[in-house]
């Protein structure tokens, strides 16, 4: 008892810390909170626990809501790729029949057959029609002046576009009929290379110049009616190229033994010539012409009769430009939309060269170069790429990415493309009489997931201002449980001091408000004990302290206190008794002893003595004494 008194005077607790070092603080300060840390405030715990639980369920939601929009936006991706390939594959092997049936259609024109019958005679006898002008009298001043067209004209424009051809002696025709319809409508026509078509007549008076003049124009209307780059007309029989509209240096060539023999052009008429079918044209792949500046263009050539004689070859010749546009869509403002949002779609050839252009590269010319050089393109193809202007026949994919597509397979991957950019793509087999070529249409990653990335961030900024929300009810919330706390806490301190307490005034019906009514329970009961201890202290036994329940500990512990004060009492009065009838026994027989010593010489004083000290003793109104007299006996 006198250690737990003396350790409630002391108030001390004895606490180790992670250092095993002990700090000696009261523990009423530590119930009081003056050594409270944040983590210590249960308010700050609540809010802390409220808002935590609420950014790992945000947490989780965006992490949810990411995955499932990321999900549905990259299988929408897919099936807009796939959508779009398939149209535009279908786009593009209409484009080819489309010509194809052009084609067909002009060879059986009446007007052309008569050309090429023109044509090809007035160039069969241009060296001995009469093809001499005023300041070239003869062979040789034309010569010369066709062979420095093409050494201070022609050869530089060359030389700014690729390196293929070395030097103009490459390039100079050998033939006199060559150099001679040549130096007439290419080096003597003032006109730009490029627009040389526009020249009606050279000014001489030859058969072939008479012929020009009446079909030229009837050839550059058709031009302008069909997508095609420009119109020849071959000579079967000797592979002479006895017209061309544009007016290139392939002009007057010969494809059997001329400059041009390997060309592309060649060998389209050559595949035209050896088919047996009369209505299937000879189609040749996209190659960089040297004609056209190292333009990209394939040609489509197929068979004229003329008269019943099938000699004469007419042959289309399609740049970059219709395949081009037609993928991407200028008549379609979905496929511009999905060009200008990350989208990109090209044809690449069975060689994985492209077979159309890349649009980034006319998009954002200089950005794309510079991808290109950054993914390990070697430097002299991206300085071809910058200078044409072109990726057809200089770019190439990787062979791995082709495995199913080359099987017939269609199918979307995820790949790094030319520009090492991570690409979704749906690769479409295109099967043309050109070649096998592929489809691709691929989207950036990045851009696949930018709308996602709006979306969740849209989502992220109401996920904080719920945050916020959440936060200020919790705070709200917090503080109000923090105050009923806080005076349960005092009141249970004022108890555990032993002080009186108020009640807690709270009208409230949860399980709070029922922990304060405990609490106020519990202080009224303290109070009551206090005033019962106080009752039987002053002697009350009557008093009574009021039992709870059948169970309750506390009101039996303190009637059983009760039960053992009135039996000591009890017991101690019947001792005290016992102790004043020894002590008033004792104190008489002494008394009356001290009589009987001193007081034996008078028998009647004696007598006096007795009787009165006898009455006062025993408090009696009255005693006598009396002498039996008689015989013993």
């Amino acid at each position: 008892m006198a250690q737990s008194n003396q350790y409630m005077d002391n108030n001390k607790l004895t606490i180790a810390d992670g250092d095993a070092k002990n700090e000696s603080v009261s523990f009423f300060e530590r119930i009081g909170g003056k050594t409270t840390s944040f983590f210590y405030s249960l308010k700050n715990r609540l809010r802390v626990a409220i808002v935590g639980a609420s950014v790992l369920l945000a947490l989780l939601l965006l992490m949810a809501s990411f995955f499932i929009l990321a999900g549905y936006q990259k299988r929408e991706t897919y099936k807009n790729l796939q959508v779009i390939s398939q149209f535009k594959r279908d786009q593009v092997i209409q484009y080819f029949h489309q010509i194809e049936s052009e084609i067909y259609l002009a060879t059986k024109d009446e007007q052309i057959k008569e050309a090429f019958d023109a044509f090809s005679n007035g160039f069969n006898s241009i060296e001995s029609d009469s093809y001499i002008l005023p300041d070239y009298p003869g062979l040789s001043s034309m010569s010369d002046a066709l062979d420095n067209y093409y050494t201070t004209d022609f050869f530089p424009m060359l030389s700014n576009n690729g390196n293929l051809v070395k030097t103009p002696s490459e390039l100079i025709p050998d033939d006199s009929r060559t150099k001679i319809l040549q130096f007439l409508y290419i080096a003597n026509n003032s006109l730009p290379y490029g627009s040389k078509q526009k020249m009606l007549k050279a000014g001489d008076a030859s058969a072939y110049s008479s012929a020009h003049q009446r079909y030229h124009p009837y050839f550059r209307k058709l031009l302008s009616q069909i997508n095609v780059s420009d119109i020849l007309l071959v000579d079967g029989s000797t592979g002479n190229v006895v017209y061309t509209i544009r007016k290139n240096i392939d002009f007057a060539t010969n494809i059997f033994s001329g400059r041009f023999k390997n060309s592309n052009l060649a060998l389209a008429c050559q595949k035209a010539l050896a088919s047996s079918n009369s209505n299937k044209p000879g189609i040749s792949d996209f190659a960089l012409y040297i004609p056209d500046l190292y333009e990209p263009v394939l040609f489509i050539a197929k068979k004229i009769s003329v008269n019943s004689s099938e000699n004469g070859i007419l042959v289309f010749q399609l740049n970059a430009t219709g395949i081009d546009n037609l993928l991407s869509g200028r008549t379609s403002d979905k496929i511009v939309r999905f060009i200008k949002s990350g989208g990109n779609l090209y044809l690449v050839g069975d060689d994985l060269k492209y077979r159309s252009d890349d649009f980034r590269l006319n998009i954002s010319n200089g950005s794309f170069i510079k991808r290109l050089e950054n993914a390990g393109i070697r430097k002299d193809v991206v300085s071809q790429i910058d200078s044409l202007g072109t990726t057809i026949k200089l770019l190439a994919m990787e062979n791995s990415i082709f495995k199913k597509a080359s099987l017939g397979y269609d199918g979307v991957s995820k790949f790094r493309d030319v520009s090492n950019k991570m690409v979704y793509a749906d690769i479409a087999p295109v099967n043309l009489d050109a070649g096998n070529w592929f489809l691709i249409v691929q989207k950036d990653r990045k851009s696949v997931y930018d709308t996602v990335n709006k979306l969740m961030l849209w989502e992220l900024l109401i996920l904080v201002m719920l945050l916020l929300i959440i936060f200020y009810f919790a705070s709200r919330y917090s503080n109000i449980i923090a105050i009923r706390l806080e005076k349960i806490k005092t009141n249970l301190k004022e108890t555990t001091l032993g002080h009186n307490t108020d009640t807690i005034h709270f009208n409230l019906q949860d399980e709070l408000g029922e922990t304060i009514q405990l609490v106020d329970n519990l202080s009224l009961r303290i109070s009551d004990a206090s005033e019962f201890a106080l009752q039987l202290s002053a002697g009350n036994m009557d008093a009574e302290f009021k039992s709870e329940s059948e169970n309750d500990l506390f009101a039996g512990a303190l009637m059983k206190l009760k039960e053992s004060l009135v039996v000591a009492r009890t017991e101690e009065e019947k001792r005290k008794v016992e102790d004043e009838m020894r002590s008033w026994t004792t104190q008489g027989i002494a008394k009356f002893n001290d009589l009987l010593r001193h007081e034996n010489d008078n028998i009647e004083k004696f007598s006096y003595l007795i009787i009165k000290n006898l009455v006062e003793y025993l408090n009696a109104n009255q005693g006598s004494i009396f002498l039996i007299e008689g015989e013993e006996g």
